[in-house]
This record gives C-alpha cells, sequence and structure tokens, in this order.
C-alpha cells in the first residue's frame, strides 16, 4: 500500500521520467485517469488488508491454544493447558468438572508463569516478513509503472512540453 501511496505522490516524477527516457508524455487528463485507478488500487488494498487483519484475529483469538502455546515455551508439562481446559471462560460446564485439586494446579500454572518473560520467548524476527513484503512491493511497483506507461502516448506537436 505504501508503494502505490507513493507512486501517487511521484507521479509527476513519473511521467517527467517517461518524456525524458522514452519521449512519451503522460496528458493531464491520462494521468487524472492514473491517479483514479492509483486511488482505486489504495482502496482495494485497505479492503484487503482489513480482510486479511480479520483472518489474523480469528485465527489468533484461541484460549486453549494460547494455553498450549505457553505451556510448551514454559515447559509446563501440560500443566497450563490442563488449567486452561477447566478454566475456559468459554465452557461454564468445566467448573462443574473441577477436581479438588484445582487450587494446586493454579498455584503450579502461577508458579510457571511468574519466571516467564514474553519478551524473551517471543523475540521479534521481522527479515522474514519484510522479505517476504519487499518482493510483494516490488512487483506492485513494477505493476504500476508499467500501467502508468501504458497511459502514456506519443506526443502530438500541440502537446509537446515546451522547453
Amino acid at each position: 500500500m505504501l508503494v502505490t501511496v507513493l507512486f501517487f505522490a511521484g507521479l509527476d516524477i513519473v511521467a517527467a521520467l517517461t518524456w525524458e527516457n522514452f519521449g512519451y508524455i503522460l496528458t493531464d487528463a491520462r494521468e487524472w485517469m492514473v491517479g483514479n485507478v492509483l486511488i482505486g488500487a489504495v482502496l482495494a488494498e485497505f479492503l484487503a488488508l482489513g480482510i486479511l487483519a480479520l483472518i489474523a484475529y480469528r485465527r489468533a483469538d484461541d484460549f486453549l491454544k494460547t494455553a498450549e502455546i505457553l505451556d510448551d515455551h514454559v515447559n509446563g508439562h501440560q500443566e497450563i493447558i490442563t488449567l486452561a481446559t477447566l478454566a475456559d471462560p468459554a465452557n461454564p460446564q468445566g467448573r462443574e468438572r473441577r477436581s479438588p485439586l484445582f487450587p494446586m494446579l493454579w498455584r503450579r500454572a502461577i508458579a510457571y508463569l511468574d519466571l516467564f518473560e514474553p519478551r524473551r520467548e517471543f523475540k521479534l524476527d521481522a527479515i522474514e516478513p519484510l522479505k517476504r513484503s519487499a518482493i510483494a512491493a516490488g512487483a506492485v511497483a513494477v505493476v504500476l509503472g508499467l500501467s502508468a506507461f501504458g497511459f502514456a502516448l506519443v506526443p502530438t506537436a500541440d502537446e509537446l512540453p515546451s522547453g
């Protein structure tokens, strides 16, 4: 999306480079059309971003899966996932099944989580997502450049830039 916005902001530069390097011009009317296409592209990208964010949110909103991941990180020997199963707010029947050992399980889970440091356990690894997005952004830049070049035309004598 950022590439599209930057391309839109630099449309005059693209038009000048097209004239200087290839001898084609982007008339005002066609530049306006390209601008409208880019605005549409940004809106479509916003829509896609919203849909992907909703899908990611729904995938990540799982109480028991979170407990399982935490259990693996703190080596909780399935005690945290067991506690989560018994205390799951989405499953009120779990309260009826609680054993008299539930308070002991609760204390042990707290002891495991007392030593848990999320910053240490879940380090941000931004290199892979940046690589993937850089490839996609490069492809978008190429497509935008080719499409802008498609709107350019050989100038008539009246359309030649002065100077």
